[in-house]
């Protein structure tokens, strides 16, 4: 299962474009035409003087929370090799954009190196690959062993319409794949991917006058779905009693993890780096009863819990997993495991089927912190939206409080990452 937010990265080699004091214009467009977040792009068409210059960090837009979609560009290919190997590292999903010149030297080395990032064993693809002439200064005849590969455009507008479009397809599968799991939070999740691809789609309407009819209809049918099956469960909120107190409880919920001892500082660390985000207090648990009779305990006085486990042995992993997803209040169970100690059932499917409230299994700690937050964000923005609807006004500013501190710890984490 993918992130709960893909960390996206857009990636430009190019002698000329990768240097920060040319095509500053060009560069911010596409920045800001691949982002779901921006609500106004620059357009490119029309040349502003205010672009003089332009490094990666204007990708990064302040005003709303969520993973950006960086761009980052190079003018030498090692360099760009690397931060290409880091990027599949760290899972990110990439997007590069290579001029002709220098991709008949870069394109085929990722394509030996990491043939699978074409085509997974799911018939999914980590990379794309855009070449762009610009400059049509050199052959292309190159291009013709990498056509499985990689897609050719030597006009600017083009290109970035199709990055938008495939970017915006991106998410769309993303939110595809959560709705259909039928569980309430990760239909929200959904909605929210499925709202950013309908804005990268109204982006690249700018761009073009061109556009996937079918694509659109498929999306406005998603949305639906996802709206009608929240709007389902909110009608079923309404309809239980309300309790102020255990409303109130809820805002002040704790965050239990549990891990083997042998993971005692990456729980250190997580605990550590939750509390700096969420100002929540964690706890941690190297004994699985105390752990189970803990959270059971909790699951009596709150509405919603989230616990996280670190675990190396995969069968007491399993038992953990199974006895959490028997408790109607834990809605995700978040699982960190380093590399090198990933079990084989991670790439199983099977393992997300059998227990649908496993979120992700992480290998880093920050994308887990990250993830876990902002679904921490949105619980507390519906339990200050059903406060509302109760007439209790002074909790719910309470929980909307919480939320916009949690989006401004998660808009600072996010920048430092």
């Amino acid at each position: 299962m993918k992130q709960l937010f893909p960390d996206i990265v857009t990636i430009w080699l190019d002698a000329h474009i990768g240097d920060p004091h040319y095509h500053a214009h060009l560069k911010a467009a596409f920045a800001s035409n691949i982002d779901p977040t921006n609500p106004k792009p620059v357009e490119l068409s029309k040349q502003d003087r205010n672009y003089t210059a332009w490094n990666e960090l204007d990708s990064r837009i302040p005003h709303q929370i969520g993973i950006p979609c960086e761009l980052k560009t190079f003018v030498d290919i090692n360099q760009c090799l690397q931060c290409i190997r880091d990027s599949m590292t760290r899972d990110k999903r990439i997007f590069l954009i290579v001029s002709d010149s220098m991709g008949q030297y870069i394109v085929p080395r990722i394509i030996e190196e990491y043939p699978q990032a074409f085509h997974n064993e799911n018939g999914e693809a980590s990379i794309s690959i855009y070449i762009f002439n610009f400059y049509l200064i050199s052959s292309m005849e190159w291009l013709f062993d990498c056509m499985d590969y990689a897609l050719a455009f030597s006009h600017e507008t083009d290109l970035l319409w199709r990055l938008v479009h495939d970017i915006a397809r991106y998410y769309a599968e993303n939110g595809k794949k959560l709705l259909d799991r039928n569980i309430l939070p990760d239909t929200h999740q959904a909605l929210i991917y499925f709202n950013w691809a309908s804005v990268l789609c109204h982006h690249a309407q700018r761009i073009t006058r061109y556009q996937d009819f079918k694509f659109l209809e498929d999306l406005k049918e998603w949305r639906y779905q996802c709206e009608e099956k929240i709007r389902a469960e909110m009608l079923e909120i309404e309809s239980n009693q309300y309790s102020r107190v255990e409303m109130e409880r809820s805002l002040n919920s704790s965050i239990f993890i549990y891990y083997s001892k042998e993971f005692y500082s990456e729980a250190n660390q997580l605990v550590s780096t939750l509390h700096g985000l969420t100002q929540e207090q964690g706890t941690l648990f190297d004994n699985d009863d105390k752990f189970m009779a803990q959270v059971q305990a909790e699951s009596y006085m709150i509405k919603y819990c989230c616990p996280i486990i670190i675990v190396s042995n995969k069968r007491n992993q399993m038992a953990i997993v199974d006895r959490l997803s028997s408790l109607s209040t834990v809605h995700h169970i978040y699982v960190l495991s380093p590399v090198e100690n990933i079990p084989i059932a991670i790439n199983d499917q099977n393992l997300f089927q059998s227990f649908p409230k496993i979120r992700h299994i992480y290998a880093d700690i920050k994308r887990l912190v990250l993830e876990w937050t902002v679904e921490r964000a949105s619980l507390c923005e519906k339990m200050g939206e059903i406060c509302t609807d109760n007439n209790d006004v002074k909790l719910a500013g309470k929980y909307f409080a919480r939320t916009i501190r949690l989006n401004e710890n998660l808009s600072a984490f996010i920048k430092k990452k």
